[in-house]
C-alpha cells in the first residue's frame, strides 16, 4: 500500500511540475512587465523535497552583464504572489504550492 500510494504522490508531483511549467513559461515570456524579469527563462520545474513547494530555476535569455542574480532574486520575491496568482487560475488545485527560485547564469553582485 504504501508503494502504491508514493508513486501516485510523485505521479501528482510531476502533474503539478508539468502544469507550473507550462504556466510560467508563457508568465516568463514578457507577461510580468517588470524588465528584469523579461531578461530570464523558465530552465526547469522540480518538486522540493517536502512536496508543499516547486522549484522554478531560471536563468538569462541572454548574457546579461547588467544584471545581477541578487536583482534577479529580487524581482521574483516582489513577483512571487502574483506568480502564484497566475498559477492559481490556471491550475486546479485546492492550494497552490510555495515557489522556491534557483537563478543560474547571471554575475553575483549587489543591484
Amino acid at each position: 500500500m504504501n508503494a502504491s500510494r508514493d508513486k501516485t504522490n510523485r505521479r501528482k508531483l510531476s502533474q503539478l511540475c508539468r502544469q507550473a511549467e507550462r504556466a510560467l513559461t508563457c508568465v516568463f515570456e514578457g507577461e510580468l512587465g517588470n524588465p528584469i524579469l523579461n531578461q530570464i527563462t523558465l530552465l526547469e520545474v522540480t518538486p522540493a523535497e517536502h512536496g508543499r513547494a516547486i522549484v522554478v530555476t531560471v536563468g538569462p535569455i541572454t548574457d546579461s552583464e547588467a544584471t545581477t542574480r541578487s536583482q534577479v532574486e529580487t524581482a521574483l520575491q516582489h513577483a512571487d504572489g502574483r506568480l502564484r496568482s497566475i498559477l492559481a487560475q490556471t491550475m486546479s488545485r485546492k492550494r497552490v504550492p510555495l515557489l522556491n527560485y534557483i537563478v543560474h547564469g547571471f554575475k553575483e553582485g549587489q543591484g
